[in-house]
């Protein structure tokens, strides 16, 4: 909360911070009932280069990417995945939750830039670029909880009544024997991307 905080608290070298919740966390915690879409993503960039003469320019670039997406995650679910059981729990309270929705995927991508200056004038300027990029696809997961109906008997029990959901992946590993990775090919896609853009700068 605001009245709780200023900005100029983080030049006093002997203020201490409030913290918030059972776990005394240096965030605070605002509960609703809406439902929660999380989105994460981690990208590693290896080793790049670019090439930049008067009005064009040239680059190659590799990265790792991964990306994770929950969608419509009810507030239930959401407290339960971040306090766990342990701490006070609905127990015997029935829930019904309808539409959750999880993706994740990783790839490496290998890219091609090339940019030139469309237009010049005192200190603004048009750029435009266009990068083409070679995909190959390491994971792909997805899962679709058309209805989950549920209660937690206790710290150790959660009964389910109905779990109605679609549940799909593509991985490195031998699905007989559960060998990572197999004994096939560690890339299991590939695929072709590209991104255009404009820029305009205004030096002062």
């Amino acid at each position: 909360p605001k009245e709780d905080f200023s900005f100029f608290n983080f030049f006093d070298k002997d203020h201490e911070f409030k913290k918030y919740g059972y776990n005394e966390l240096l965030v605070d915690m605002y509960n609703n009932s809406k439902s929660k879409d999380i989105f994460s993503q981690l990208r590693i960039n290896g080793p790049s280069i670019m090439y930049s003469s008067n009005d064009f320019a040239f680059a190659f670039y590799n990265s790792l990417r991964v990306a994770n997406s929950l969608e419509n995650l009810p507030i239930n679910l959401a407290e339960l995945a971040y306090e766990g059981l342990e701490h006070d729990p609905p127990y015997n309270q029935r829930f019904d939750n309808n539409n959750i929705n999880f993706t994740s995927m990783s790839w490496a991508e290998f890219g091609l830039s090339f940019s030139k200056n469309l237009k010049r004038f005192n200190r603004s300027r048009w750029d435009a670029g266009i990068t083409i990029k070679r995909l190959f696809g390491y994971e792909g997961v997805y899962n679709k909880i058309k209805n989950l109906d549920y209660v937690i008997r206790n710290d150790t029990v959660i009964e389910f009544f109905n779990l109605d959901a679609e549940f799909g992946y593509s991985l490195p590993i031998n699905y007989s024997n559960n060998n990572f990775p197999d004994e096939g090919k560690l890339l299991k896609g590939s695929g072709w991307g590209f991104d255009f853009g404009i820029s305009f700068q205004r030096k002062e």
